[in-house]
C-alpha cells in the first residue's frame, strides 16, 4: 500500500512528466523537416579533433 510520501513522490514524477510532453511555448525553424536547435553566439564548430577531445574526457 502506497504511504504518503509515496504518492507525494509519484505527484512529482507525474508533474515532471506532463510539463516534459508539452508543446514549447516557442514555435521551433525547421530544416529539411528536422528541428534546428538553439545556438549560442559564441559557439564553435564541433572539428573532429574536438570530439575526439570530448570522447577521451568522457573516458
Amino acid at each position: 500500500m502506497p504511504t504518503a510520501s509515496t504518492c507525494q513522490s509519484c505527484r512529482v514524477i507525474s508533474h515532471l512528466a506532463r510539463t516534459a510532453l508539452q508543446r514549447p511555448a516557442v514555435e521551433t525553424s525547421t530544416r529539411d523537416g528536422l528541428p534546428v536547435l538553439p545556438n549560442a553566439h559564441t559557439a564553435g564548430t564541433a572539428t573532429p579533433e574536438l570530439v575526439n577531445q570530448m570522447r577521451f574526457e568522457a573516458l
